[in-house]
């Protein structure tokens, strides 16, 4: 499940952070915030999962 997979991993380093849907899209946690304390293989895993920075509101974000 590639919406509770990549929650699970920004979760690894922000906790108790804000999540919204709009539309199709689910948005979850800091990006500017998560995306540097990730290792290689979890942002591959981010990217893999469809997980990508919303530059309006520095989350990231994948659609649902």
């Amino acid at each position: 499940m590639k919406v509770a997979e990549g929650i699970a991993i920004i979760s690894k380093y922000q906790k108790n952070e804000e999540c919204y849907a709009q539309h199709d899209t689910l948005y979850y946690g800091s990006y500017s915030k998560t995306y540097k304390l990730m290792n290689k293989e979890e942002r591959k895993q981010m990217d893999d999962l469809g997980w990508f920075e919303d530059k309006e509101s520095d989350s990231w974000q994948v659609f649902i």
